[in-house]
């Protein structure tokens, strides 16, 4: 199952940033399958965010995204866990984090 999301310019590179908080590649600290798994789908998500940065980078115009389930329900995880611990949001960013947040629920639902 795809989950289509429009997305615009400014949501991307907010996302983008917030993903390279997490810059680290290693494995070596997870105890579990489950947590090996969750770190390498993370490290798949982000690089697709860079490679979309990379491709609309001049671009001010909405465009679609899809992705597989999993890969939108880890998104959505990773932006629920910003909203609620990342406290160096403004107020702008944190209205296009929760707008996103609500539409990748809705199309999770």
């Amino acid at each position: 199952m795809k989950i289509t999301i429009k997305i615009d310019s400014d949501t991307l590179f907010l996302l983008k940033a917030c993903f390279d908080l997490y810059r680290k590649n290693d494995v070596s600290d997870c105890e579990t399958r489950d947590e090996k798994a969750s770190r390498y789908l993370f490290f798949e998500l982000r690089n697709i965010f860079e490679r979309k940065v990379i491709s609309h980078e001049q671009s001010s115009k909405k465009f679609k995204m899809s992705f597989p389930y999993y890969f939108a329900n880890m998104m959505y995880e990773f932006i629920c866990w910003q909203l609620q611990y990342n406290s160096g949001f403004g107020i702008y960013e944190r209205n296009k984090m929760e707008l996103l947040r609500n539409d990748l629920h809705q199309k999770l639902l």
